[in-house]
């Protein structure tokens, strides 16, 4: 018994020292620096095309201290504007859906960050702000990203949101956490497409009407359902797909690439449960911006049926007689056989189309 024990601490030992060094060389790898990242006071600097210098740095409680424009010509301090972006950026009509400049001045002392990019031109005001990016503190392996927004004269140039997310993991990984997570909605494609294809992150679960009583414009009608992506910053495929992006020689999976997978839909997915294809793909708008509200709840309703039997699910079962007793509300879990682990686009016949693609998880045997 005691040969046993000393063996076990010693293997326990084996694997902490084997994580620690993994950890190690992950946090050398993100290293801004490596980006072309040069730190700036307490943050970093980049200079980007056509844009110029960008500030990238992350809030605490002591930026209530610095005043700044905020919009309609009102001032008042960094956490507020870093508040507002989220109005901007989600529309959110509610104040009570906005994370509020007390919360964020919080998220540094939970092991997470919460990150600004603005212009060095402007300094960080109603003028000036470019993108944000917050993240709490988790568990001992995962720290959970809340939001990532970024202005809309910025999107799908200069990769804002790309930096966001390096500076996140390099944060992540000096606080010890290993992977990051965060959940989307799943029928956006360019956020799949910068989470999932070019991150590298994967997804297994859905969760049914996650944020349900919200009303962010930016989502339109229908059910919040969303997809938790999981993205591990140790993973060597991640590490790939990052200096593929920094180098220049990034190539997304095409359509050419995924032609001939199956394609499972609301009609045929039983069949796709039940048989043995390792990979299967799912189709989703080519712009959700464009759907029209009728149309988006199709949709939803569509991937709910499709991805709710394919992957792992849960979802939220309040009883008959729970009357306004929470401890009565019940977190539903069930299995599913599919995982996302990539994303497809491209154009076909002059019109974008955008799959997600599936691979059967490896059961341990």
């Amino acid at each position: 018994m005691l040969l046993i024990n000393i063996q076990s601490l010693i293997m326990s030992r084996f694997e902490q020292t084997s994580l620690t060094l993994k950890i190690k060389a992950a946090r050398d790898f993100f290293d801004p620096k490596n980006f072309g990242f040069e730190k700036h006071g307490g943050g970093w600097k980049k200079a980007l095309p056509e844009v110029g210098a960008i500030i990238f740095t992350s809030l605490g409680w002591e930026h209530v201290h610095l005043l700044t424009s905020l919009k309609d010509a009102n001032s008042g301090n960094a956490l507020e504007l870093a508040s507002q972006q989220q109005e901007t950026v989600f529309g959110m009509e509610d104040p009570r859906d906005v994370m509020p400049p007390n919360l964020l001045s919080t998220m540094a002392k939970t092991g997470g960050s919460a990150f600004v990019a603005y212009t060095e031109k402007e300094g960080f005001t109603d003028a000036g702000w470019v993108g944000f990016g917050f993240v709490f503190g988790g568990n001992s392996v995962a720290s959970e990203s809340i939001f990532l927004g970024v202005r809309k004269e910025y999107r799908s140039q200069n990769s804002i949101g790309f930096y966001l997310r390096l500076l996140q993991s390099y944060t992540a990984l000096e606080n010890g956490y290993t992977r990051i997570e965060w959940t989307q909605c799943p029928l956006r494609g360019e956020i799949a497409k910068l989470g999932i294809g070019k991150l590298g992150g994967t997804v297994s679960r859905l969760t049914i009407d996650k944020y349900l009583g919200t009303n962010y414009t930016l989502y339109g009608p229908g059910s919040t359902d969303r997809i938790t992506v999981e993205w591990d910053l140790l993973s060597p495929r991640t590490h790939q797909k990052i200096t593929d992006i920094s180098q220049g020689v990034y190539r997304g999976l095409t359509l050419e690439d995924v032609r001939g997978v199956p394609v499972v839909t609301g009609s045929n997915v039983h069949p796709f449960d039940e048989c043995r294809d390792s990979t299967v793909l799912y189709e989703i708008p080519a712009n959700a911006d464009e759907l029209d509200g009728e149309s988006r709840i199709t949709w939803r309703a569509e991937l709910r049926k499709v991805f709710g039997l394919l992957m792992d699910t849960e979802r939220v079962e309040v009883s008959g007689d729970a009357g306004n007793d929470p401890a009565l509300v019940q977190k539903i879990t069930t299995s599913g056989a599919y995982q996302i682990v990539d994303f497809a686009t491209g154009f076909e016949g002059g019109v974008r189309r955008n799959f997600y693609v599936l691979n059967r998880k490896v059961m341990p045997s």
